[in-house]
Order: C-alpha cells, then sequence, then structure tokens
C-alpha cells in the first residue's frame, strides 16, 4: 500500500470512529462542548452526522482512491456549512467549529494523498 493509500485508509478509520461515537454518545459530546443538552433537532443532526462519518469512512476503507475526491468534496461543504452556522448562531457556535474542523482535517488527508 502506498502513501497516499494509507492516508486515505487513516481518514476511513478515523471517520468511522468519529461516527461511532456519534451515534453512541453524540449527545454527551454536545453537551461538553455546548454546556447543554441538545434539543430535538440538534440530535438528530448529531445522529445523521454520526450516520455520514460511518459511511463515508467505510466507503474510504474499502476503496481509498476511488472515494477520494468525493469524500474531500463532501467535508470541504461540510466544513464551509458549520463555520457559516458558527457565525450564525451562537448557542452552536462549538459545535459547528469543532465539526468542521474534522471535516477540514479530513478533506486535508484527502488532499495529502495526492491524485491517482
Amino acid at each position: 500500500m502506498n502513501g497516499g493509500s494509507a492516508l486515505l485508509r487513516l481518514a476511513g478509520v478515523a471517520g468511522t470512529a468519529w461516527g461511532g461515537v456519534l451515534l453512541a454518545r453524540g449527545d454527551d459530546v454536545w453537551r461538553r462542548l455546548e454546556g447543554r443538552s441538545p434539543d430535538s433537532v440538534e440530535e438528530l443532526a448529531i445522529r445523521a452526522l454520526g450516520g455520514r462519518h460511518l459511511v463515508q469512512g467505510g466507503v474510504q476503507l474499502l476503496a481509498p482512491r476511488a472515494s477520494r475526491r468525493v469524500a474531500v468534496g463532501v467535508d470541504v461543504v461540510h466544513a464551509a456549512t458549520m463555520f457559516a452556522l458558527a457565525l450564525a448562531s451562537p448557542s452552536r457556535r462549538t459545535v459547528a467549529t469543532t465539526t468542521g474542523a474534522v471535516a477540514l482535517v479530513g478533506a486535508a488527508l484527502g488532499v495529502a494523498a495526492g491524485p491517482r
């Protein structure tokens, strides 16, 4: 396995782990970051994000090269929307900034892995 594939698989492992954390303990993560419990819409968003990370991470593990561009694109869009949310919603700022930063790390790993 070359270095690029290793980075992509690392992103897949990290994404799968983060998705699992969000699905299993997302409410606790939210409380720790924001100092309050998530409301019902926020709980739904936590679960959806956890599922997205599980699926994306699994795809990155199974087909790292084939999924690289799509994964980078999804992560960049996610980061941009989270940073916009952080600016627009002070009550969600820490969570939005954190999840945006996680997405940027995933995108950076994909970019660092380089083209085929």
